[in-house]
């Protein structure tokens, strides 16, 4: 992947009675992509998971748990 690549999540909630976007996102992405005549053909992208954050540790905590980053570490890259 190139310089500046991102990987996120979106997702609406109610935090105190108020609607919320959070926003996770990291910079920890590889990958390749293949693209002939226009069109993509093949991907192949890897995520590290742990290092998604939002503007809450409380909430990267859950999210981290929620997922079992600690269960499935991320796998080295190949």
């Amino acid at each position: 992947m190139g310089d500046g690549s991102q990987a996120g999540y979106r997702v609406a909630e109610v935090l105190y009675g108020q609607d919320v976007t959070v926003v996770g996102r990291t910079d920890d992405v590889t990958g390749t992509v293949t693209v002939e005549q226009g069109r993509l053909t093949a991907a192949s992208v890897t995520v590290d998971m742990t290092t998604v954050t939002t503007d809450s540790s409380d909430r990267d905590d859950h999210f981290l748990s929620f997922l079992r980053t600690g269960q499935f570490p991320p796998r080295p890259s190949s």
